[in-house]
């Protein structure tokens, strides 16, 4: 594979009104000798450059064109797969489906990698096992947690819907706030992964996996879904002011 030239972008910018200043040039040049005709005063013969040159910008002209449109095109249809593979990253659940402890309510709109085969199991269930972010359309029970979203893209991440009391890693109780962050930390051998995947996914959120690791104060978990045909983001809770730190003592 030939590596593209870094001044190669540069150039065909530079290279695009150039061409059209020049087919401009050449179409008033043509229509002055033409007015000359019709007047019945003829110019001279054009002469072998003057021919080559003529040409010349009529090729460049064209060609510059002809790119332009590919160029259109090439930007369409790469849009169009990209809308493609975001339909499949992007979903919005019809149905309540199981996944670990938590139910995930219908309406849940869900952030996940590209699904491997089908995007669908045999149940009709989309596929899970590369979920990333969920927004819930309300407050949804993990356990006696209440979130209004979790992540589980790089880490365990569960948005408070409502206050909650942990025992931290230190021996003391930390109560946490809804809209705080909880991060979990995994047991040292989680049974809830997909060992057939690489790198390893969740089949499913099962508390038993995790224990409490911190909890702290960041903007909410964004979600995107599919709206009217293009992408918006899914409308976030309003949390009363919390306090900064990892929790607090009650």
């Amino acid at each position: 594979m030939i590596a593209p030239m870094s001044g190669a972008v540069p150039v065909g910018v530079l290279l695009m009104p150039l061409s059209f200043m020049a087919g401009t040039g050449l179409l008033l040049w043509w229509g002055w000798r033409l007015w000359h005709l019709r007047r019945g005063q003829p110019r001279p013969p054009l002469r072998i450059w003057q021919w080559v040159l003529a040409v010349w910008l009529s090729i460049l002209l064209f060609s510059t064109l002809l790119g332009l449109v590919q160029m259109v095109w090439s930007d369409h249809c790469q849009a169009q797969q990209l809308s493609r593979l975001q339909r499949l990253t992007h979903i919005t659940l019809e149905r309540p489906m199981a996944w670990g402890d938590i139910t995930l309510p219908a309406g849940s709109h869900i952030q996940r990698d590209m699904p491997q085969g089908s995007a669908d199991g045999t149940d009709g269930q989309p596929d899970l096992r590369g979920l990333q972010e969920i927004r819930f359309p309300h407050p949804v029970p993990l356990g006696d947690i209440w979130v209004n979203a979790l992540s589980v893209h790089h880490q365990v991440l569960l948005e408070l819907a409502l206050p909650h009391s942990f025992t931290g890693p230190v021996p003391r109780t930390v109560r946490c706030e809804p809209g705080n962050m909880l991060q979990l930390s995994p047991v040292e051998r989680p049974t809830s992964f997909d060992r057939n995947l690489f790198p390893r996914r969740l089949n499913g959120l099962v508390l038993a996996d995790w224990v409490f690791d911190a909890c702290f104060v960041t903007t909410p978990i964004g979600v995107r879904y599919w709206k009217g045909g293009r992408l918006v983001w899914a409308v976030e809770p309003l949390y009363e002011p919390a306090e900064t730190g990892q929790g607090r003592a009650p």
